[in-house]
């Protein structure tokens, strides 16, 4: 009985010697882990100004000497990127001129549109000088309108018998003038001559049929 619990005593002493000793061990191996340190550091603006300019003007002496050493076999794609960027540094430029440039040379145009008149325009700037009136055939007035009628066979006609012929007919029934079946004869085949249709010419016909019953009154 004695020797068993001695037995279990100094196993109980020996794991806690095993684990004492691990502990400690484990201990020492993270105490002895170095300890990293992180320092933030700003670069200096002039510094870095320096290096981009430098790299900057390493580019631009890249690009130029590519431009001058490539091989032009394989296509010409490369070709427009100089040209184009000539063109823009001169449109940016203080001495750049647009009116010399070709791009924007346009031919002036042949005619003045300002200086075109309409015809309705030039119509209403002479309606006023116009005798008789455009408007003539709107007249109520009877003696008005038969003057009105007179002077527009003058001048669609011109000056000829059978327009005075007809004109001074009705300007004198518009008056209330007595006229002779003579005149009335003249007025009818003068009309029929400036105006030729059916039913001027069945005037004339239904006149002479009349006149053969011997007729001789005054026409009114």
């Amino acid at each position: 009985m004695f020797k068993r619990k001695w037995y279990w005593a100094s196993t109980a002493i020996v794991v806690l010697c095993i684990s004492g000793i691990v502990l400690f061990l484990k201990s020492k191996a993270e105490t002895q882990e170095p300890i990293k340190t992180y320092k933030v550091v700003t670069p200096d603006p002039k510094t870095r100004a320096t290096k981009e300019t430098g790299k900057e003007e390493t580019g631009i002496t890249t690009s130029h000497s590519h431009d001058r050493n490539h091989d032009h076999s394989h296509g010409h794609s490369h070709e427009t990127v100089p040209h184009f960027h000539t063109e823009e540094t001169n449109i940016h430029n203080r001495e750049y001129d647009w009116r010399d440039d070709d791009a924007f040379d346009v031919a002036p145009p042949k005619s003045d549109p300002w200086k075109e008149i309409h015809p309705e325009s030039e119509t209403t700037d002479t309606a006023d000088d116009t005798y008789p009136p455009r408007d003539w055939y709107k007249t109520e007035d009877p003696v008005l309108y038969a003057e009105y009628f007179y002077a527009q066979l003058l001048k669609q006609f011109g000056d000829i018998p059978e327009v005075h012929t007809v004109g001074e007919y009705e300007l004198n029934a518009a008056k209330g003038v007595p006229q002779t079946i003579g005149e009335l004869e003249a007025h009818l085949e003068a009309n029929y001559y400036l105006f030729p249709s059916e039913k001027n010419k069945k005037a004339i016909e239904d006149f002479q049929e009349i006149k053969a019953l011997g007729a001789t009154m005054n026409s009114e």
